[in-house]
Protein backbone atom coordinates (compact mmCIF):
# COMPACT_ATOMS: atom_id res chain seq x y z
CA UNK A 1 0.00 0.00 0.00
CA UNK A 2 1.46 3.35 -0.94
CA UNK A 3 1.82 5.41 2.16
CA UNK A 4 0.14 8.16 1.42
CA UNK A 5 -3.04 5.83 1.85
CA UNK A 6 -1.91 4.10 5.07
CA UNK A 7 -4.96 5.95 6.42
CA UNK A 8 -8.34 6.42 5.65
CA UNK A 9 -10.74 9.12 7.34
CA UNK A 10 -13.54 7.06 8.53
CA UNK A 11 -15.61 9.72 10.93
CA UNK A 12 -17.32 12.94 9.36
CA UNK A 13 -14.99 16.59 10.12
CA UNK A 14 -15.80 19.35 12.17
CA UNK A 15 -16.83 22.40 10.16
CA UNK A 16 -13.54 24.59 10.81
CA UNK A 17 -11.52 21.76 8.75
CA UNK A 18 -11.16 22.90 5.25
CA UNK A 19 -12.51 19.58 3.31
CA UNK A 20 -11.09 21.20 -0.37
CA UNK A 21 -7.70 20.89 1.45
CA UNK A 22 -7.61 17.32 2.13
CA UNK A 23 -5.43 16.20 -0.40
CA UNK A 24 -3.03 19.37 -0.09
CA UNK A 25 0.00 18.90 1.35
CA UNK A 26 1.41 20.84 4.04
CA UNK A 27 4.29 20.74 6.58
CA UNK A 28 3.74 20.15 10.28
CA UNK A 29 4.24 23.87 11.04
CA UNK A 30 1.62 24.86 8.66
CA UNK A 31 -0.79 22.61 9.99
CA UNK A 32 -0.61 23.23 13.21
CA UNK A 33 -2.34 26.75 12.43
CA UNK A 34 -5.48 24.97 10.89
CA UNK A 35 -6.49 22.46 13.49
CA UNK A 36 -5.06 21.18 17.44
CA UNK A 37 -5.22 17.70 18.54
CA UNK A 38 -6.18 17.19 22.01
CA UNK A 39 -5.27 20.49 23.29
CA UNK A 40 -1.71 19.82 21.78
CA UNK A 41 -0.10 21.59 18.36
CA UNK A 42 -0.38 19.08 15.65
CA UNK A 43 3.12 19.33 15.23
CA UNK A 44 3.73 18.03 18.29
CA UNK A 45 1.25 15.14 17.64
CA UNK A 46 3.23 14.09 14.55
CA UNK A 47 6.13 14.21 16.38
CA UNK A 48 5.46 11.56 19.10
CA UNK A 49 3.30 9.60 16.47
CA UNK A 50 7.13 8.81 14.82
CA UNK A 51 8.27 8.31 18.14
CA UNK A 52 6.11 5.72 18.58
CA UNK A 53 6.90 3.84 15.76
CA UNK A 54 3.81 4.80 14.14
CA UNK A 55 5.24 8.13 11.97
CA UNK A 56 1.98 9.73 9.43
CA UNK A 57 3.26 9.08 6.18
CA UNK A 58 4.84 11.76 4.44
CA UNK A 59 7.48 12.98 1.59
CA UNK A 60 11.09 14.80 1.87
CA UNK A 61 11.55 17.74 -0.84
CA UNK A 62 14.71 19.86 -0.80
CA UNK A 63 14.73 22.89 1.17
CA UNK A 64 17.13 25.43 2.25
CA UNK A 65 17.51 24.62 5.76
CA UNK A 66 20.02 22.90 8.00
CA UNK A 67 18.76 19.93 7.08
CA UNK A 68 18.40 20.60 3.41
CA UNK A 69 15.31 19.09 3.16
CA UNK A 70 12.06 19.56 5.01
CA UNK A 71 8.65 17.06 5.69
CA UNK A 72 5.70 17.51 3.77
CA UNK A 73 2.21 15.62 4.76
CA UNK A 74 -1.26 15.21 2.80
CA UNK A 75 -3.42 16.67 4.90
CA UNK A 76 -5.99 13.91 4.56
CA UNK A 77 -3.27 11.51 6.40
CA UNK A 78 -2.48 13.26 9.03
CA UNK A 79 -6.45 13.69 10.14
CA UNK A 80 -6.89 10.14 10.15
CA UNK A 81 -4.19 9.36 12.33
CA UNK A 82 -5.65 11.92 14.66
CA UNK A 83 -8.98 9.93 14.19
CA UNK A 84 -8.06 6.42 14.58
CA UNK A 85 -5.72 7.33 17.20
CA UNK A 86 -8.93 8.35 19.00
CA UNK A 87 -8.00 12.02 19.52
CA UNK A 88 -9.80 14.94 19.06
CA UNK A 89 -9.37 17.07 16.73
CA UNK A 90 -10.02 21.28 18.02
CA UNK A 91 -9.95 24.27 16.43
CA UNK A 92 -6.78 26.59 17.05
CA UNK A 93 -6.61 29.12 19.55
CA UNK A 94 -7.27 32.38 16.94
CA UNK A 95 -10.63 30.16 15.33
CA UNK A 96 -11.48 29.08 18.95
CA UNK A 97 -11.14 32.99 19.83
CA UNK A 98 -12.73 34.23 16.82
CA UNK A 99 -15.86 31.89 16.94
CA UNK A 100 -16.10 33.13 20.72
CA UNK A 101 -16.20 36.51 19.84
CA UNK A 102 -18.99 35.49 17.02
CA UNK A 103 -21.17 33.87 20.03
CA UNK A 104 -20.92 37.40 22.19
CA UNK A 105 -21.64 39.43 19.25
CA UNK A 106 -25.03 36.69 18.87
CA UNK A 107 -25.60 37.25 22.43
CA UNK A 108 -25.07 40.73 23.07
CA UNK A 109 -27.57 41.45 20.04
CA UNK A 110 -30.13 38.70 21.44
CA UNK A 111 -30.15 40.50 25.03
CA UNK A 112 -29.88 44.09 23.56
CA UNK A 113 -33.96 42.90 22.05
CA UNK A 114 -34.23 41.18 25.05
CA UNK A 115 -33.53 44.35 27.12
CA UNK A 116 -35.55 46.62 24.60
CA UNK A 117 -38.53 44.25 25.08
CA UNK A 118 -38.35 44.53 28.93
CA UNK A 119 -38.31 48.45 28.64
CA UNK A 120 -40.96 48.72 26.39
CA UNK A 121 -42.99 46.36 29.26
CA UNK A 122 -41.58 48.95 32.47
CA UNK A 123 -42.84 51.65 30.15
CA UNK A 124 -46.28 50.30 29.96
CA UNK A 125 -46.71 49.30 33.54
CA UNK A 126 -45.62 52.60 34.41
CA UNK A 127 -48.44 54.10 32.25
CA UNK A 128 -50.48 51.70 34.21
CA UNK A 129 -49.19 53.04 37.75
CA UNK A 130 -49.70 56.71 36.66
CA UNK A 131 -53.22 55.73 35.66
CA UNK A 132 -53.97 54.47 39.27
CA UNK A 133 -51.34 56.28 41.16
CA UNK A 134 -53.76 59.07 42.23
CA UNK A 135 -56.39 56.99 43.54
CA UNK A 136 -55.08 53.24 44.37
CA UNK A 137 -54.52 53.52 48.03
CA UNK A 138 -58.25 54.48 48.39
CA UNK A 139 -60.09 52.01 45.76
CA UNK A 140 -57.88 49.16 46.45
CA UNK A 141 -59.86 47.75 49.57
CA UNK A 142 -63.16 48.27 47.19
CA UNK A 143 -61.26 46.41 44.22
CA UNK A 144 -60.45 43.53 46.31
CA UNK A 145 -63.26 43.21 48.32
CA UNK A 146 -65.70 43.35 44.57
CA UNK A 147 -63.02 41.56 42.45
CA UNK A 148 -63.76 44.64 40.30
CA UNK A 149 -60.52 45.04 37.90
CA UNK A 150 -60.01 48.20 35.80
CA UNK A 151 -58.67 48.14 32.35
CA UNK A 152 -54.75 49.04 32.15
CA UNK A 153 -54.16 52.36 30.98
CA UNK A 154 -52.32 50.76 28.60
CA UNK A 155 -54.76 48.69 26.74
CA UNK A 156 -57.54 51.59 26.87
CA UNK A 157 -54.99 53.77 24.53
CA UNK A 158 -54.49 50.96 22.44
CA UNK A 159 -58.05 50.18 21.27
CA UNK A 160 -59.02 53.92 21.07
CA UNK A 161 -60.21 55.43 18.53
CA UNK A 162 -60.45 59.28 17.13
CA UNK A 163 -63.55 60.14 17.32
CA UNK A 164 -62.87 63.61 15.57
CA UNK A 165 -62.83 64.45 11.83
CA UNK A 166 -65.24 61.64 11.18
CA UNK A 167 -67.36 62.14 8.01
CA UNK A 168 -71.04 60.75 7.88
CA UNK A 169 -74.50 60.82 8.73
CA UNK A 170 -75.43 61.20 12.66
CA UNK A 171 -78.94 60.10 14.09
CA UNK A 172 -79.84 61.86 17.37
CA UNK A 173 -81.95 59.34 19.02
CA UNK A 174 -84.85 59.70 21.98
CA UNK A 175 -86.71 56.83 23.98
CA UNK A 176 -85.23 54.53 20.90
CA UNK A 177 -86.64 56.52 18.40
CA UNK A 178 -84.67 58.30 15.69
CA UNK A 179 -85.81 62.60 15.96
CA UNK A 180 -82.98 63.73 14.16
CA UNK A 181 -80.79 63.02 10.87
CA UNK A 182 -77.89 65.41 10.03
CA UNK A 183 -74.60 65.07 8.41
CA UNK A 184 -70.94 66.90 9.60
CA UNK A 185 -67.45 66.02 7.94
CA UNK A 186 -66.75 66.33 11.77
CA UNK A 187 -69.54 64.23 13.42
CA UNK A 188 -68.61 64.57 17.33
CA UNK A 189 -68.01 68.58 17.28
CA UNK A 190 -71.62 69.51 15.23
CA UNK A 191 -73.38 67.09 17.41
CA UNK A 192 -72.54 69.22 20.33
CA UNK A 193 -74.01 72.63 18.87
CA UNK A 194 -77.53 70.80 18.98
CA UNK A 195 -78.21 71.99 22.49
CA UNK A 196 -81.61 72.92 21.30
CA UNK A 197 -82.75 69.47 20.67
CA UNK A 198 -83.96 66.37 23.07
CA UNK A 199 -82.38 63.65 22.81
CA UNK A 200 -80.46 60.64 24.75
CA UNK A 201 -77.99 59.02 22.50
CA UNK A 202 -76.25 59.66 19.43
CA UNK A 203 -75.55 57.01 16.30
CA UNK A 204 -73.52 57.67 13.27
CA UNK A 205 -72.70 55.72 9.74
CA UNK A 206 -69.61 57.30 8.30
CA UNK A 207 -69.69 58.29 4.76
CA UNK A 208 -67.52 60.41 1.83
CA UNK A 209 -68.42 64.32 2.03
CA UNK A 210 -69.44 64.05 -1.97
CA UNK A 211 -72.16 61.89 -0.75
CA UNK A 212 -73.13 63.24 2.41
CA UNK A 213 -76.12 65.44 0.43
CA UNK A 214 -77.54 62.26 -1.42
CA UNK A 215 -76.74 59.96 1.90
CA UNK A 216 -78.47 62.14 4.46
CA UNK A 217 -81.57 62.90 2.13
CA UNK A 218 -82.07 58.94 1.35
CA UNK A 219 -82.32 58.85 5.74
CA UNK A 220 -84.48 61.25 6.24
CA UNK A 221 -87.21 60.14 3.56
CA UNK A 222 -86.81 56.45 4.95
CA UNK A 223 -86.76 57.61 8.65
CA UNK A 224 -88.87 60.70 8.23
CA UNK A 225 -87.50 61.91 11.40
CA UNK A 226 -89.84 64.52 13.32
CA UNK A 227 -87.56 67.29 14.10
CA UNK A 228 -85.90 67.46 10.79
CA UNK A 229 -89.09 69.82 9.57
CA UNK A 230 -91.21 69.73 6.47
CA UNK A 231 -91.30 72.26 3.14
CA UNK A 232 -94.44 72.58 1.47
CA UNK A 233 -94.78 70.96 -2.09
CA UNK A 234 -97.00 71.08 -4.65
CA UNK A 235 -97.99 67.39 -4.45
CA UNK A 236 -100.82 65.70 -2.90
CA UNK A 237 -100.33 66.01 -0.07
CA UNK A 238 -98.91 69.69 0.25
CA UNK A 239 -95.41 68.57 2.57
CA UNK A 240 -92.15 65.86 2.26
CA UNK A 241 -89.67 65.96 4.72
CA UNK A 242 -86.79 68.80 4.69
CA UNK A 243 -83.53 67.05 2.54
CA UNK A 244 -80.70 68.69 1.29
CA UNK A 245 -81.87 67.51 -2.05
CA UNK A 246 -85.00 66.10 -4.14
CA UNK A 247 -85.80 62.36 -4.50
CA UNK A 248 -85.70 63.83 -8.20
CA UNK A 249 -82.51 65.28 -8.28
CA UNK A 250 -81.03 62.18 -7.04
CA UNK A 251 -82.89 59.76 -9.78
CA UNK A 252 -81.91 62.35 -11.91
CA UNK A 253 -78.47 61.77 -11.08
CA UNK A 254 -78.42 57.96 -11.56
CA UNK A 255 -80.02 57.95 -14.15
CA UNK A 256 -77.22 59.90 -16.26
Amino acid sequence: MPPEEAGKISLGLPDFIDESKLDCEYTSGEISKMFRVSGTLASTFIKKMASHGVPIPHKDVPHHNRHGSKKIYKLSNVLAAVINSGHELQPTEAKAQADEAKRLIYRHEQLSKEVEMLERNRRELLRDIDFLSGNLSDISPVLKATRFSLVPASELVKKSSSYNNICGIYFLIKNKQIVYIGQSRNIAVRVTGHKDKDFDSVSYVTCKKELLDITETLYILAYNPVLNGEIRTRGADGYRPCTPISLESITSMFSK
